[in-house]
């Protein structure tokens, strides 16, 4: 893996677009409010979400059809193997460019420019991009490691509070699985809107996340999967946004954990504390029992088992095989360990 994160202000960006062979694709709502930015470099933005068809894609949904559409800007704009594409935008942005790079011409630059804190901490790392076809999560897809991500947290600025807190799940996350401190630096932040902690909570959970994908492990990568299971079926079936499917998705796996006799209750307790106070939502609201068989073509599954990550204390995590009956049994249960908030 050769990318480079980088941390920048947002005066840095106009000097990169200035190469000759580079083209933008940028989410609609970032082109918008960061128009002056992009003064100039007209003929090589790619809008996604645009209202207008020229220049641009109508809709966004990261499916075959978006993907489509932005192939026939980039043949429209004669874009060659010596290409450097540019994605701006949250992580279905990245998601979306990452495969078209990946795919166009067999494979041409890419670099990101994450401006959710999801995207800063989770999607444009570890060149991981995928689009969805029909009710199957990031079924198209590819390994395909970006140049650059380009971090400016001057984004987060005007990041609405549900989106920030979308990308804290994916960081309470890493904290579980690997950093303690890196939980209590979050505390502090998301308990007293400590500003000042923010930069070093996005350096903490990218070292964490750069460090899995450096190792060139894909068994270890099985680690960051946590709580993503059962989140991406939430994300599907009842519409929620990624953080907060991923965040339901920590407890839920975890209570199977606990059913399985793989953790200890208290564990959970501690995990569920911990989700709850900054995540509002009802465990029982969620019918997974019609949904689990699409667990059926999820990319952990060998053979007849689940490979899955599981809390063994806060800060530590292992690796476990379920079978996959035992674990399909687990979620057509009635759990009795969760309280409403």
């Amino acid at each position: 893996m050769n990318t480079k994160i980088n941390y920048i202000n947002i005066n840095d960006l106009r000097p990169l677009f200035r190469e000759d062979n580079v083209i933008i694709v940028v989410d609609n709502s970032v082109y918008n409010y960061y128009k002056y930015m992009f003064v100039g470099f007209e003929d090589k933005v790619i809008v996604i979400g645009a209202k207008e068809a020229i220049g641009g894609c109508k809709d966004f949904v990261k499916d075959f059809a978006t993907f489509e559409c932005v192939c026939n800007e980039l043949i429209r704009k004669k874009a060659t193997i010596n290409t450097h594409l540019y994605g701006i935008g949250g992580g279905n942005i990245t998601d979306l460019v990452g495969f078209v790079a990946a795919v166009y011409l067999r494979g041409i630059k890419v670099s990101f420019v994450p401006t959710t804190l999801l995207g800063m901490v989770d999607a444009s790392i570890g060149g991981k991009n995928a689009i969805n076809i029909g009710f199957i999560k990031n079924a198209l897809g590819s390994v395909y490691y970006p140049s650059n991500v380009y971090i400016i947290t001057q984004f987060l600025e005007n990041l609405p509070k549900d989106l920030l807190l979308n990308g804290f799940a994916e960081i309470l996350k890493t904290g579980l699985l690997f950093d303690i401190n890196l939980l209590n630096v979050c505390f502090k932040y998301l308990d007293n809107n400590d500003i000042n902690k923010l930069n070093d909570i996005i350096s903490l959970s990218v070292t964490h996340k750069m460090k899995i994908i450096s190792e060139d492990n894909f068994n270890n990568r099985a680690f960051l999967n946590f709580g993503h299971t059962i989140g991406h079926l939430l994300e599907l079936d009842y519409n929620l946004s990624h953080g907060n499917a991923v965040a339901i998705g920590m407890v839920y796996e975890s209570q199977i954990a606990v059913l399985l006799n793989l953790i200890d209750i208290c564990i959970f307790n501690e995990i569920h504390r911990i989700i709850t106070k900054y995540f509002n939502y009802n465990i029982e609201d969620y019918d997974l029992v019609k949904s689990a068989e699409k667990i059926l073509l999820d990319k952990k599954i060998i053979g007849d088992k689940i490979k899955v990550p599981v809390i063994s204390e806060i800060g530590r995590a292992k690796l476990v095989e379920i079978k996959l009956n035992d674990y399909l049994n687990c979620i057509s249960m009635k759990f009795n360990l969760t309280s409403k908030k």
